[in-house]
């Protein structure tokens, strides 16, 4: 493995190493909680450590664009300017189904708004952002502003804290991922915990190995360091409860330039089709060309991993079935995806059955799903899909 790259992580001004513990098994529950978390380091492993203060820099952002083979959740940016920005997304949601919609989302943003313009607060780059739903649909929403955060990465695992109000730690392998988070404002408090089913690490445009681009769609880069995980979620919000099994994932996102001129619209979802695992962005810039990205697993084995044009088509259906959706278009019933996996369709069906949140310019939803590879058996599932908007 290689230890140098023109970028190559230069931009961590401070390399450290120290011992991140795996954390205590606990007696799985009934529904089985698969993948065990190691206890033991790989030895091959380059570590970095970041650490931000909130102010925005007025110096040009260097950006990473080719993964190096290591830190696979390291940032990616620096500095942070006042157009540019690098994030860390997590998510747990139910599958009780029957209308549950139960959820937790994580942000975790070095940027601003200049950068991301969903954002509010210009006076800082550093904002956690946790918003999800219970289970009748009531929505909830947090942000807090720490003036400081750092992020600590040895391979595919990683580190992360926001100040008091939030973190997330990994096993060194990556199997054992938790959240914990305290935001004194909103009074939500609370930990999640995702463990691994076995479905590969990836970026946007192939397995997660030295070389692979990881650009999306022009100034946006994107990586998935867990595709598909078995989640439990114990959270109190304003001294409500709530507390479920689900689909934890975790990605990110950065780029070079405001976001607002870089998508006009994508769909991107996160689920399971029966066995598989699926990751998807159908996402369309501002002269309406189309980029995808595209992902399916089974069994812990990559099916497909690709950012070829056209190798996942998503359009909604029912309701206001509009395409390209825009501002002003309302919201569909559902959504049909197609993967082209090696001329072989992986077809998917999606049936809305709850609203995460909604507004003009972004949606999620919790969806049944159903679907396989054509001619072939039809499996049943559940996914989180959502709509960007921007025109």
């Amino acid at each position: 493995m290689t230890r140098t790259t023109a970028l190559a992580l230069a931009c961590l001004t401070t390399r450290h190493l120290y011992a991140l513990a795996a954390p205590a098994s606990n007696p799985a529950p009934a529904y089985s909680l698969e993948g065990a978390p190691s206890s033991e380091w790989p030895i091959d492993y380059s570590t970095s450590l970041r650490h931000w203060d909130k102010s925005i820099s007025n110096q040009t952002s260097i950006i990473q664009k080719v993964y190096p083979g290591y830190g696979l959740d390291a940032p990616r940016v620096t500095p942070i300017n006042g157009t540019s920005s690098d994030w860390w997304y997590f998510h747990v949601f139910s599958l009780n189904g029957d209308g549950d919609v139960s959820s937790v989302n994580f942000n975790f943003y070095t940027t601003s708004p200049g950068g991301y313009p969903l954002l509010q607060n210009n006076a800082t780059k550093l904002d956690l952002e946790i918003f999800g739903s219970f289970p009748n649909g009531t929505s909830y929403w947090a942000n807090e502003y720490p003036d400081t955060a750092e992020v600590f990465t040895a391979g595919g695992s990683s580190k992360g804290r926001w100040g008091s109000y939030g973190s997330w730690t990994s096993s060194p392998d990556a199997k054992y991922w938790q959240l914990d988070f305290d935001m004194p404002s909103s009074e939500l408090t609370g930990s999640v915990k995702i463990y691994s089913n076995g479905a590969p690490p990836h970026l946007a445009c192939g397995p997660a190995v030295a070389g692979v681009q990881q650009e999306f769609m022009p100034h946006l880069w994107w990586s998935n360091a867990l595709a598909d995980g078995n989640a439990e979620v114990e959270l109190t919000y304003k001294g409500e409860n709530l507390s479920f099994y689900g689909v934890g994932y975790h990605d990110k996102t950065w780029g070079d330039q405001n976001f607002y001129k870089s998508v006009a619209s994508w769909y991107w979802a996160q689920g399971r089709v029966g066995p598989y695992s699926i990751v998807f962005y159908d996402s369309r810039d501002r002269a309406g060309n189309e980029y995808a990205i595209s992902y399916i697993a089974k069994d812990g084995e990559m099916i497909t991993s690709t950012c070829v044009p056209k190798s996942v088509i998503a359009r909604p259906w029912g309701g206001d079935s509009t395409y390209p959706p825009t501002m002003n278009s309302s919201s569909p019933l559902g959504l049909t995806v197609d993967f082209d996996v090696d001329g072989k369709n992986f077809h998917v069906n999606f049936t809305t059955y709850g609203t995460i949140t909604a507004n003009s310019r972004y949606t999620r939803w919790l969806a049944s799903s159903a679907g396989g590879f054509e001619g072939e058996e039809v499996y049943n599932g559940t996914v989180v899909w959502e709509v960007v908007k921007l025109e």
